[in-house]
Formats: structure tokens, sequence, C-alpha cells
């Protein structure tokens, strides 16, 4: 239960560990949470690589479709806690197409007590964001937009918010180098009985490469609630497709700073 305890402070609570102008006053922080595998193995930084649905929390432009996609994920974070994701694109032809995406934070039923520390009953909690995007390819200029709902509830008290994401990605005439920002997460406080909170927040801008073979990519973040950081990764496909992956991440959510992946 302490677990369940911390992890709800995490999700739901403004962050303590900021160093900006607005330290403490973010909410729906599994919004920082990196979900799909190839992100997170390449320490997250991939604003400025292309690939299908897997990142579009990072950067919208930086979908890259070639037949409809489907990719869902499972985490178990601690006990009874549970990050969960889905998303789906849709290509419109070579130059653009759609997405839909869905993420959220469940935690497991709670016991209630008194003040007596008699039980009482259970309750439950959960954090989730859904929306849809778009994204367009015009000549070495990638262009992509994504609105999403945020929802929030502790109990019987819930919070609901919107907001978006919009990114662009340059292919640079140096072949296989690409250069990417976005703005993640803009739109309204959210609100919880009578106190808002800001959403966190941010802005992505990152530097990549892929000849097809090698990735490799640097990205600067900054939250409204956190000092600039820095993210690193490096991808390598061998044979028969297998791909590996290492990556570094200054500020990690929940776990190591350092990735990898197979």
């Amino acid at each position: 239960q302490i677990l369940i305890y911390c992890a709800f402070l995490y999700a739901f609570i403004p962050s303590s560990k900021a160093s900006g102008d607005l330290a403490g006053t973010t909410t729906a922080g599994f919004l920082k949470i990196g979900t799909q595998a190839q992100a997170v193995g390449m320490g997250e930084a991939v604003t400025a690589l292309a690939d299908g649905v897997a990142f579009v929390g990072y950067n919208p432009a930086a979908v890259e479709l070639r037949s409809l996609t489907l990719t869902a994920t499972h985490t178990a974070l601690f006990e009874g806690v549970n990050l969960e994701e889905v998303a789906l694109g849709i290509p419109f032809g070579k130059q653009g197409g759609m997405f839909v995406r869905g993420n959220g934070i469940l935690f497991d039923k709670t016991d209630r007590t008194d003040e007596n520390g008699n039980k009482i009953g259970s309750f439950g909690a959960s954090a989730f964001s859904a929306g849809a995007g778009f994204y367009a390819h015009l000549g070495n200029v990638s262009l992509g937009v994504f609105g999403k709902s945020i929802q929030q509830k502790i109990d019987a008290y819930q919070s609901s918010t919107a907001a978006g994401d919009i990114g662009i990605r340059y292919r640079t005439p140096l072949a296989g180098l690409a250069l990417g920002v976005c703005a993640v997460n803009i739109g309204r406080p959210a609100k919880f009985i009578s106190r808002e909170d800001a959403l966190p927040r941010a802005v992505r801008a990152g530097i990549g490469y892929d000849n097809g073979f090698l990735k490799l990519a640097v990205d600067g973040v900054r939250y409204i609630d956190q000092a600039v950081f820095l993210a690193a990764g490096a991808e390598i496909t061998l044979f028969g497709g297998v791909r590996l992956r290492a990556g570094y991440s200054a500020i990690s959510e929940l776990n190591s700073p350092f990735k990898a992946g197979i």
C-alpha cells in the first residue's frame, strides 16, 4: 500500500523536484512517463527521428506510416499500479495520415479506513489521456498535431481538461540528418475540488541521424516545473531486422536513467 500511495502522489499531486518558476504547480504526472518500448529504449531521445506510431507522444510530426499500424503496451510499475497505452496509425498515402492514441495509469482498489484504522471499504484511482491527430510530409518538412482529453479520478473526485501537442521535423540537406521541435501538453489547468494546477507543459528539441542501419539522437527537454535536461539514444539494425537500442536520460521518471532494448 505504501508503493500505491507513492504512485498516487506522483500521478496526481504536483511535482516537488522541480526548479522552474512553476515548481510544485503541475498535475497529471503520468504524462511524463514513457510508454512505447522503442522510444524508451533510446532514452526517449526521439524528437527528430521518425517511425510508425512509436514516437507520437514525443513529436506528432515524427510519425511515418507505411501501413495500418496498431500497438499496445502494458507496464507493471508497482504492485497494483499499471501503465497502459494503445495507438492506431492510419496512413493517407505517403504524404500523411492520422493516429489515435490513449494512455493512462490505473490503480488497484485501496482500503479506506476511519480515524481508528478500521476498514470501511475501498476506493480506486485512475488518470488517462485519449485523443487523435494528423501528420503531413511537405517535402523536407513534416508537421504534426495531436489533441487529447485528460481525465483524472481519485475516489469520487474527478478532474477533466483538454490539451494539445504540435511538432515539426525538418530533414536537412545532409543525408540522414534531421531536426525536430515539439511543444506538448499545451492546455488549460486541471482542477481538483477548488485547486487548479497546470499540466506538465514541455518543449522538446532534438537532432537525429538515421542511415537505415544506425540511429543516433540527442534531445533537450524543458518541462515548466523542471530544469532543462538532456537525453541521448542509439539504435543498430542487425541481420534479419534485429534492433539493439540503448539510451540515457538525465531525468528519468520512476526508473534508471540508463535504457536498453532489443
